[in-house]
């Protein structure tokens, strides 16, 4: 009888990863139209500094790889992470050296590009960004666009501090604003974006305000206010229109109060539960790691010294750049959290398997 107990508990204890997987919880929200979207609440926040303890560590383990294993995606992994480190200079020279070592890698002159605009230097970044883009139209993910029209926007500030009074920095038509891919592309934008920037940057403020247009018309009139709240709150934007916008959506709160969500096939049925978003604080989008110091004394910042690793090498063919990816489907999010769930709870069962199983043969 003692086994027959035991045999039904751990049958129990087994079945329960299912029970856990048949609890899903998925997020959707209402578009201006009132139509449904899914929405993964995870991918959509904004970093307000550079995590530098994950930095440091990759700067390690990039400089490690350099000396065992050198190659030029190596060197181009190691001199972004001094970019995102605030080693603007060493890796401006890093880029320089690689785009006149192979001058028809559009990778090469994106990150070029990018030093550029972080020393201040927007004629040469956007003449690297135009390079880029004619080298390879797919560059940065399709959105070089972006990069071109906001160097062209900084440009145009330097001789008009006022510009952005009577322009926007991207000028969408209401074509574009109603563009998912437009919508995904300024998400790209301003996730890489904002660990560069400070609080109370006009041209984010700018971006942020069209990010919120496009998704009120694409995906969520909700994340919409969060995005105009942020452009206004934190960007510091003076835009008089964003105050009208915001009212305009959150009268979309009321008139979409009792509307029904409609999920996707896929999410139908009593294996997920529906949650409607709404009233997303500003402010819980905005992360910021602690501050942290890096050790630079073991850490090789001479771009001379990089390049040697690899003055013998040739090829770009396997030069890949590694670029933000909003865009992770809800069910990738979703099979990968469960994958962890069902990792952590079996590992939890084991002991208790063992115990009861010395329990019952005593």
């Amino acid at each position: 009888m003692k086994q027959i107990y035991f045999s039904l508990f751990i049958v129990l204890l087994l079945g329960l990863p299912t029970q856990l997987s048949a609890r899903d919880i998925v997020y959707y929200t209402l578009d201006n139209k009132g139509e449904s979207h899914n929405v993964n609440r995870d991918l959509i926040s904004f970093e307000t500094n550079m995590n530098l303890p994950t930095v440091e560590h990759e700067l390690k383990y990039y400089g490690g790889r350099l000396i065992t294993k050198p190659s030029l995606q190596t060197l181009t992994d190691y001199a972004l992470r001094l970019l995102r480190a605030g080693k603007t200079t060493e890796a401006l020279d890093v880029f320089k050296m690689l785009s006149a070592k192979f001058p028809n890698e559009h990778v090469f002159h994106a990150y070029l590009s990018m030093a550029y605009e972080l020393k201040g230097d927007y004629k040469n970044a956007l003449k690297h960004a135009q390079k880029a883009l004619k080298l390879n139209q797919y560059t940065h993910q399709e959105t070089a666009w972006i990069d071109i029209k906001i160097l062209e926007a900084r440009i145009a500030l330097q001789k008009n501090p006022d510009y952005l009074k009577d322009h926007t920095v991207l000028s969408l038509t209401p074509e574009q604003e109603k563009s998912e891919k437009v919508a995904k592309q300024l998400m790209i934008q301003l996730k890489e974006r904002f660990p560069f920037s400070i609080a109370g940057n006009p041209i984010m403020a700018d971006l942020m305000q069209d990010l919120g247009d496009c998704y009120a018309e694409t995906k969520s009139f909700e994340y919409a206010i969060t995005f105009y709240e942020i452009a206004m709150n934190y960007c510091e934007s003076k835009d008089p229109k964003l105050r009208g916008k915001i009212n305009s959506a959150r009268q979309l709160r009321q008139k979409y109060a009792n509307t029904a969500i409609v999920p996707l096939d896929q999410h139908s049925g009593p294996d997920f539960t529906i949650v409607k978003v709404t009233n997303v604080d500003y402010r819980e989008l905005l992360l910021r790691y602690d501050d942290h110091t890096i050790e630079w004394s073991k850490i090789t910042t001479d771009p001379k010294k990089l390049m040697s690793y690899v003055k013998s090498i040739t090829s770009t063919t396997t030069v890949v750049a590694q670029e933000v990816d909003p865009a992770e489907t809800e069910e990738e999010k979703n099979d990968s959290s469960l994958g962890i769930i069902i990792l952590i709870v079996m590992a939890a069962l084991i002991p208790i398997i063992v115990y009861l199983r010395k329990r019952m043969l005593k």
